[in-house]
């Protein structure tokens, strides 16, 4: 019985592929991208939920904050907290919002609480981050709040259930102008590690279906056997595997060496516009404290005050079209950055951005 099937499927894979088979087969692959996406996106909520209610056990007594945006509940956000502890950002159901809506909401220890806010709005098809400033009240016990933010960068806070309440109103924040030469960009994605795998997805949807294209037309045109079709899913899957294990191993790494105040300082410049600059696979975000870069596949977290030395190469196989910045740490560790063509330029700009935030830094 199994050597039968074992005739049947090399029958089939020795059959000349049809065009809806090659259709059907790059459906395939984007609903795969797509679920990838979908189940990031799902236990990234899940956790925060799952993080949220073991705070909640943890402090019985912790007051709860919803997030509105012009009356309405905010469903994308983060919050900064300067003085206190809060929970991370979780979906209060419609049924336990006070105006029967889905939105966010966190939970806060009693006493004085610092916190400032960013929510992504959108206004006229263009993507804009809301930064209000840094607004203290005080917490009670069991209490609840209404916290609204303001298109203006307006915020105010009243209390839903308590003893007192108080309505804190702050001024939008004032933004100073910088004359640098530094173009400002906005990430796809607010978060550091979703948009690294949404640029690692992006990159190998391109590669995948270029492949596949050239696989799809020799099977069709030469009559090759199917099985040769397997191969973008192989080389799929081995790079899924690589970016999920090996990819942000790094970033992770140099991440838990820093404390919780500084995670939220580099989460927080991040999610704001800041100059981005494209290398040859990937591109670097700077940061006031640190470099994200994408390379390679993978994501690396490069500190501005652990850098000893930066000194730049070109080297001779590349023709002239590749130059490359290496950054050697104090620790001896060293990064290479490839900018690529008309992007070699930027090389200076980056190394200009080090010397800013690390004058102590030696340039050869």
């Amino acid at each position: 019985m199994g050597e039968g099937y074992v005739e049947k499927i090399k029958w089939a894979m020795n059959q000349p592929l049809k065009p809806q088979d090659s259709l059907f087969i790059l459906i395939g692959i984007f609903l795969l991208f797509f679920f990838i996406i979908w189940a990031d996106g799902w236990y990234r909520t899940h956790k925060n939920r799952r993080l949220s209610q073991k705070f909640r056990k943890e402090y019985p007594h912790a007051a709860l904050v919803y997030l509105f945006l012009e009356n309405q509940p905010v469903e994308k956000g983060t919050v900064h907290c300067i003085n206190g502890v809060i929970s991370p950002l979780f979906f209060i159901s419609a049924k336990e919002h006070p105006h029967k809506y889905k939105g966010l909401a966190f939970y806060a220890l009693p006493g004085e609480l610092t916190i400032q806010c960013m929510v992504p709005v959108k206004k006229r098809g263009k993507k804009k981050i809301i930064t209000t400033a840094p607004a203290s009240f005080s917490v009670e016990t069991d209490a609840s709040y209404e916290m609204q933010i303001h298109l203006t960068g307006w915020l105010k806070v009243n209390m839903l259930k308590g003893y007192e309440i108080p309505v804190v109103v702050q001024e939008p924040v004032q933004k100073v102008v910088h004359t640098v030469e530094h173009r400002l960009k906005t990430p796809i994605f607010t978060d550091i590690v979703a948009n690294y795998r949404i640029q690692e997805l992006k990159r190998l949807v391109f590669a995948i279906v270029l492949l596949y294209s050239l696989l799809g037309s020799q099977v069709w045109l030469t009559n090759l056997p199917k099985y040769v079709l397997l191969i973008p899913f192989v080389l799929c899957l081995f790079v899924l595997i690589k970016m999920i294990t090996v990819g942000t191993k790094q970033f992770y790494h140099i991440e838990n060496t820093l404390s919780e105040r500084v995670k939220e300082q580099i989460q927080i410049q991040f999610q704001n516009p800041h100059p981005i600059y494209s290398l040859f696979s990937g591109e670097v975000h700077l940061l006031k404290n640190c470099l994200i870069c994408r390379q390679g596949g993978i994501l690396h977290l490069i500190l501005l005050d652990q850098i000893g030395s930066v000194y730049d190469l070109a080297y001779a196989g590349t023709y002239g079209t590749v130059k490359t910045m290496v950054i050697e740490m104090k620790n001896g560790k060293r990064y290479k950055l490839e900018f690529f063509g008309r992007h070699k330029k930027e090389l200076s700009l980056v190394q200009a951005w080090i010397q800013k935030y690390n004058p102590n830094i030696m340039v050869q």
